[in-house]
């Protein structure tokens, strides 16, 4: 006879749906009514600093340039690094990955930068990929020579310079990348011209008037 199906305890909890790390959209861009507008997703920012211990450290570190020049696929090794130097990660006790005695760097052992198996999304071709800004949902805790640790958080931003960006969206995404970032990255391809020397002064000085505006507003009121 078949063995009659046994249900769980009524009070036993039950268990939490497991989450997998993935980036966050923290801005978004274009709306209904104006494809120019900036949209702070102030929920899901909040979702990720809340995983970070009151008093640590933080460092911010994003990557800008042009579109389709491999940003994304270059914090995807960040995560690959992270992975297997931080001390732990996400919001709890995460360990991250264990140092197994082997004699490959940590390079050497990454199996897969597949996008559903824990990066940034990317994608060959030509057509844009990311749009706004996306933060990665788990910092990573890393030690430091001080003997202070700090608490990492990587940034995606859009591609500058397509056929669907203004050069004012395009210094503002910039300008905002420019003031949340601890350090930022500018991603050129192959060799850097003087016209990406002019973008970058162009560009940080937009945030720098941004900066200075939200000063003398706070002074005011």
């Amino acid at each position: 006879a078949a063995t009659p199906h046994k249900k769980p305890p009524a009070n036993e909890p039950a268990e939490s749906p497991v989450v997998i790390p993935s980036a966050r959209q923290i801005v978004s861009i274009g709306s209904a009514t104006d494809s120019y507008a900036f949209t702070f997703h102030e929920e899901e920012l909040n979702a990720i600093l809340a995983k970070i211990p009151p008093g640590w450290k933080v460092s911010v570190v994003s990557v800008v340039g042009a579109f389709r020049t491999g940003k994304s696929f270059l914090l995807s090794w960040f995560l690959r690094y992270l992975e297997r130097h931080c001390v732990k990660k996400g919001g709890s006790s995460i360990a991250c990955a264990d140092g197994e005695a082997t004699d490959k760097e940590w390079y050497e052992r990454v199996q897969t930068l597949n996008q559903h198996e824990g990066s940034f999304d990317w994608r060959g071709g030509t057509a844009r990929n990311t749009t706004g800004m996306w933060m990665w949902s788990d910092p990573y805790f890393l030690p430091r020579s001080s003997g202070e640790d700090v608490a990492v958080l990587l940034v995606d931003t859009q591609g500058m310079f397509d056929h669907e960006t203004t050069v004012g969206l395009t210094a503002a995404i910039f300008g905002l990348s420019t003031l949340l970032s601890s350090y930022q990255i500018y991603n050129v391809d192959k060799r850097i011209q003087e016209d990406n020397l002019q973008q970058l002064a162009l560009f940080s000085e937009y945030g720098r008037m941004a900066f200075e505006a939200e000063e003398k507003a706070a002074a005011m009121g």
